[in-house]
């Protein structure tokens, strides 16, 4: 198997299903790749593509300070 023409450790499994090492850095960040199957010379060549989307989710928002860190109920200062 070629991940954008680059190729990986490939598993044939089944005649309709293969397994592949695809590494962390290949899905790290939100990219769409080009999946490709190749069968060697003599009767082989090189599968039509595939996309493979890698979503990565967006960062839970989190506090990492606040001020001021207290405030008088009712002051108008502090709404």
């Amino acid at each position: 198997m070629r991940w954008n023409g680059n190729d990986r450790a490939t598993t044939f499994v089944s005649p309709g299903q293969l397994r592949a090492a695809i590494s962390a850095t290949d899905i790290s960040f939100a990219s769409t790749s080009q999946v490709t199957v190749f069968n060697p010379a003599p009767g082989g060549g090189t599968s039509g593509s595939l996309t493979f989307t890698a979503l990565v989710p967006t960062p839970l928002p989190s506090l990492t300070s606040i001020s001021p860190s207290a405030a008088t109920a009712g002051d108008p200062g502090s709404r």
